[in-house]
């Protein structure tokens, strides 16, 4: 399986372009947060995400809230939000474990 992942790219069209282009030898593509700059355009950058008819597995990062993300990722059926979930692919389980640490 091949597994395109990136994060950070804070709403930049340069940045989506590239990973869309990338995103053709990929099996599955795995966002790790931070998609937007404090949601602005995430419903946009996610329908455009759907659009590459692959699996995109995301989770939120501090410029998202898990709430709206969870809400707008229901909207588009490629678009799987692992916040305390998972998704399988291909007998592959993708998950999200994170511990606060003080």
């Amino acid at each position: 399986m091949r597994v395109l992942f990136f994060t950070d790219i804070h709403g930049s069209n340069k940045y989506l372009k590239e990973i869309i282009i990338k995103s053709h030898e990929a099996d599955v593509l795995v966002c790790s947060g931070d998609l937007t700059i404090f949601e602005n355009d995430l419903d946009e950058l996610l329908r455009k995400l759907n659009s590459i008819g692959k699996p995109v597995i995301v989770i939120n990062g501090n410029h998202e809230s898990s709430s709206a993300m969870n809400i707008i990722c229901m909207r588009y059926k490629n678009v799987h939000f692992i916040h305390k979930s998972y998704y399988i692919h291909d007998n592959v389980v993708f998950f999200w474990l994170w511990r606060r640490r003080f």
